[in-house]
């Protein structure tokens, strides 16, 4: 005869245990974690841009000043500080970031700092400034108010390869004439294993063009550089010496850097007078 045992009760929750207590005590255990997660990475972000940022109020501090030759010097070529301090009342001693934003291409690592600026007029104005980082952040351009000055923020190409980021040109008098310099800066080369260290391969051309267009001086330089460091850089220098009854006026340089080992070209074109 089958003897039926009697089913065994469900167990009770204990007294005063409530299940949607722990479903809420679990929410808020995962939104913490959030902020806590979303709080660091604020604290990450501002670690990275203090240094741009640093860059970019020191500028903004010499400009309020009207201090052109501190401000140039903060700023890479191209960027026309004198211009800009005509308009002093744009340049007030007060100002609030607003945005930061840092990011590295090709070895190359920029930075944009927007601050909104207290004129002197009493007007505010959003001055946007681009920024490269060259061993020390420079200003490479801005935008005020959306207007752009300078060359604002360079980009290696969207494949990679060479990009010549600035061109310094000194200019000396000499007997009936001129001696110029030009220095390129070039960023974004490839490098090879050289032992234990790293090589780039590079062939730097120029063509300087006079003030009636005509070609004066065509060259080109095979660069090899060996090194521990930032061999992704190299600097290029050419001196030229212009003399005549017809050196005065308009020049302009066009520049050439072929990376031999990335199989990539980059140039540029630099205009400059005399005197």
């Amino acid at each position: 005869m089958a003897v039926m045992q009697p089913m065994s009760p469900a167990p009770m929750a204990p007294r005063g245990s409530n299940p949607l207590k722990w479903i809420v005590f679990g929410c808020l255990g995962v939104m913490l974690l959030g902020a806590l997660g979303i709080g660091g990475c604020f604290v990450l972000i501002f670690k990275a841009t203090a240094a741009p940022v640093q860059a970019g109020e020191d500028f903004l501090r010499a400009m309020s000043a009207g201090d052109a030759a501190k401000a140039s010097g903060m700023c890479a070529s191209g960027v026309p500080v004198e211009a800009l301090l005509k308009d002093a009342s744009v340049w007030g001693s007060t100002w609030s970031v607003t945005g930061r934003y840092i990011s590295t291409s090709n070895g190359v690592t920029t930075a944009t700092v927007t601050a909104r600026v207290a004129g002197k007029d009493g007007k505010d104005r959003t001055v946007e400034l681009s920024l490269r980082d060259d061993g020390a952040w420079k200003v490479t351009g801005l935008k005020i108010d959306g207007s752009a000055h300078g060359t604002t923020m360079e980009t290696a190409p969207a494949e990679g390869g060479p990009v010549i980021r600035d061109a310094d040109v000194t200019k000396k008098a000499i007997e009936n004439g001129w001696e110029v310099t030009v220095v390129l800066v070039v960023q974004g080369l490839k490098s090879e294993p050289r032992g234990a260290n790293v090589r780039i391969a590079a062939t730097h051309g120029v063509l300087l063009k006079g003030p009636k267009g005509q070609d004066v001086i065509r060259n080109d330089n095979f660069k090899t550089i060996d090194g521990e460091g930032n061999a992704a850089m190299a600097t290029f220098t050419d001196t030229f010496t212009l003399t005549g009854p017809e050196v005065n006026g308009g020049w302009t340089l066009e520049a050439t850097v072929r990376d031999h080992i990335g199989g990539k070209t980059a140039t540029k074109t630099i205009e400059f007078k005399l005197p």
